[in-house]
């Protein structure tokens, strides 16, 4: 299967972005009409730059540096075209307004990316750099509000690691949170680029499955239970998994704490049902040689 590309910002909102730019381009062409009538007399330079930010953070980098030299040079444009007006600036005078507004559409488009880099650190566990709890409830909302709009069925698909505990117990801490990455490595190798995987817990997983109806979530359950099996017994870990599945149908509206909620209660009787049958969770776990089977 692909690997996954989990999204971790709001879809994006082009025809905003797109009002933004016309904004901020009509707003340069009045302060260049400013510029040329009262430049002499008043810092209408200043007066760029909100518009120059504006692009900066909405557009692409070559369309913002581009406007900020344009800015510069609007006023001797202007003159050169012999406009009402118009003003003629000295070359240096130019060359120094060209560097002043590059320098702060570039400040402006670090500003963006650093803001970004933030917005996608809190959606994100740390540790394995999978959506957190929140970031993913809010997922299943959005998914939730497109399923009413294009009538697919929608899945959620929770998992706990059994025996986990007593990994950490006696293989440390550090152990454990490797063994947490290469889990979460091997659910990114197993679903679809469209499913979005989330760390919900300590050692709890899920995965919002769009347009999965109860028969394919089954499906995408049974193979993530052989090939996490597989991968601990590879590895030689004293654990399982425990997983459960919700769908939500079209045309039967849910809310995302109730899907959620549901998936996780199927988790639950599957762990609770391993145990009840052996004392230990011997259907999805591999003792290593020499560990006492978990009781």
């Amino acid at each position: 299967m692909e690997r996954s590309a989990t999204p971790l910002q709001p879809p994006r909102r082009p025809v905003r972005r797109a009002l933004v730019l016309m904004g901020a381009t009509l707003a340069l062409a009045l302060v260049a009409r400013l510029d040329g009538a009262w430049g002499d007399r008043l810092p209408i330079e200043l007066l760029y730059l909100p518009a120059l930010v504006a692009i900066a953070w909405h557009g692409p980098m070559t369309v913002a540096l581009a406007a900020a030299l344009l800015a510069a040079s609007l006023p001797e444009l202007a003159h050169h075209a012999s406009l009402p007006g118009a003003r003629d600036l000295a070359p240096d005078v130019v060359l120094l307004r060209a560097a002043a507004f590059v320098v702060t559409v570039v400040f402006a488009i670090h500003a963006h990316r650093r803001w970004r880099g933030l917005q996608e650190e809190s959606h994100e566990d740390s540790l394995t750099g999978l959506l957190h709890h929140g970031a993913f409830a809010d997922a299943v909302r959005r998914e939730l509000l497109r399923q009413q709009r294009d009538a697919q069925p929608l899945s959620v698909l929770c998992l706990d690691v059994d025996g986990f505990k007593r990994l950490n117990d006696t293989r440390g801490h550090a152990f454990g949170d490797r063994v947490l990455v290469q889990l979460a490595d091997e659910l990114r190798a197993n679903v679809r680029a469209s499913d979005v995987l989330a760390r919900t817990g300590g050692d709890e997983f899920a995965a919002l499955l769009p347009g999965a109806g109860p028969a394919a979530a089954a499906v995408v359950r049974e193979h993530l239970r052989a090939v996490l099996q597989t991968w601990a017994k590879r590895e030689r870990l004293p654990i399982g998994v425990s997983l459960g599945i919700a769908t939500s149908e079209p045309g039967r509206p849910t809310t995302a704490a109730a899907l959620l909620e549901r998936a996780d209660q199927d988790m639950y009787r599957e762990k609770h049902a391993h145990h009840a049958e052996t004392g230990t969770y011997a259907r999805t776990a591999w003792p290593a040689p020499g560990t006492p089977r978990q009781t």
